[in-house]
């Protein structure tokens, strides 16, 4: 699951450390392994560890993406 969201949700939620990130981890926030850079987060396989934290992070990637409709076809 890919998330796109603020800048400071992702420096919230991302490992610091780029090197120390297991891209193959499951059930664990970490940085989009592309598009990180833009503030993407992913989670592999979400299940109860990340259940209650991915909620949050959809219900603002969808605020976000919703936002930028408006603005482009409102």
């Amino acid at each position: 699951m890919n998330m796109w969201v603020s800048r400071p949700t992702f420096d919230q939620e991302a490992e610091s450390d780029p090197d120390e990130i297991d891209y193959t981890a499951l059930d664990r926030v970490i940085p989009h392994p592309v598009y990180g850079a833009q503030s993407w987060l992913s989670v592999l396989n979400p299940a109860d560890a990340t259940s209650d934290k991915v909620k949050r992070l959809l219900t603002e990637a969808h605020g976000r993406a919703r936002d930028r409709y408006d603005k482009k076809y409102k």
